[in-house]
């Protein structure tokens, strides 16, 4: 079967127009990752692909679209992870479960580094504060507590050393 080429490049066209607005759309509702918006160009490629004959070399189109977002400074894995470090953290994540999850969605570590900037003192300041505020862990000389609290914490994505270092604040307090 001939495909002929102005119907190919016509369609190559129009993909790659409803690949940007694809794009743009999601940027417009949050940040995203380069990776995760490929990701997301991929399956709605693919949905709309199914729909349609059009013969087109996916890869190509999805990276010459992300380079054109890019370019008008809508699409910054710096500025994503910026922001998802500072939503993570208010909701009383940790630094070790952050990493990974950036890591998860395709940032590169050396962004990652430089978006992980709190202090392991402000760290201990959340946990502090958290510690003191839950009644159920009043009791924080008993052990039980203490592996509870350490637990806790170790799944919110804190280090054993800061978890440590803040219940020994804590109990110095009471």
């Amino acid at each position: 079967m001939e495909v002929d080429q102005s119907l190919l490049c016509e369609s190559a066209k129009d993909v790659e127009r409803r690949l940007f607005n694809r794009a743009i759309n999601c940027l417009a509702r949050r940040e995203h990752s380069r990776k995760e918006l490929h990701d997301k160009l991929v399956v709605y490629f693919d949905k709309w692909l199914n729909d349609s004959d059009v013969v087109i070399d996916i890869e190509v189109l999805i990276e010459s679209t992300l380079a054109r977002v890019s370019s008008y400074g809508y699409l910054d894995d710096r500025r994503f992870a910026e922001m998802f470090v500072r939503s993570r953290t208010a909701k009383g994540f940790g630094p070790v479960r952050i990493k990974s999850e950036l890591e998860r969605k395709g940032v590169a570590s050396d962004i990652i580094a430089g978006s992980l900037t709190q202090e392991r003192s402000e760290q201990i300041e959340i946990l502090v504060s958290g510690i003191s505020i839950k009644k159920k862990w009043s009791n924080i000389n008993d052990y039980k507590v203490r592996a509870q609290i350490s637990r806790h914490y170790a799944a919110k994505g804190f280090s054993f050393e800061t978890i440590r270092a803040a219940i020994e604040t804590v109990s110095r307090t009471i």
